[in-house]
């Protein structure tokens, strides 16, 4: 026949099961405060690099900040003294203008000189005519 436990007994029991429990439950406690105290030292850590990256971003922000205030400049100088295209294209125009204008002296003192060659008869009036149709401008 099995015996039935005495209310002493039961409260023995009860009892040890806390006492495992809650010893237990203080291990687990124990585990967790070092967890924290862990993440707690290493968010000290990390705030602490914080600071050290912030002046690292700051002092490279500074740098970037200058050498962009001298490119600034100098592109400035440059907007400022480059030629444009309107600029150019009447320069070039201007140019040939004064190129066919020294050309065109030229070709007068040429036929000129034909001329009088024909007149004088040292060329025959066909080579007269061969050298007065050739380029750059042409007379018939």
């Amino acid at each position: 026949m099995s015996q039935q436990p005495t209310n002493q007994q039961v409260l023995d029991e009860i009892k040890g099961f806390i006492r495992t429990e809650i010893g237990g439950l203080n291990t687990k406690f124990d585990g967790l405060e070092t967890r924290f105290t862990g993440l707690e030292t290493k968010f000290n850590d990390l705030a602490a690099n914080q600071d050290l990256i912030l002046a690292a971003v700051n002092d490279f922000s500074t740098s970037v900040d200058t050498r962009l205030d001298r490119v600034e400049g100098r592109l400035v100088k440059v907007e400022s003294t480059m030629v444009t295209k309107d600029y150019l294209d009447e320069k070039i125009s201007s140019l040939r203008g004064d190129l066919i204008s020294v050309t065109r002296k030229g070709n007068d003192k040429l036929g000129a000189v034909v001329d009088t060659l024909a007149s004088t008869r040292v060329i025959t009036p066909h080579d007269h005519s061969r050298i007065m149709r050739m380029e750059p401008f042409p007379r018939t």
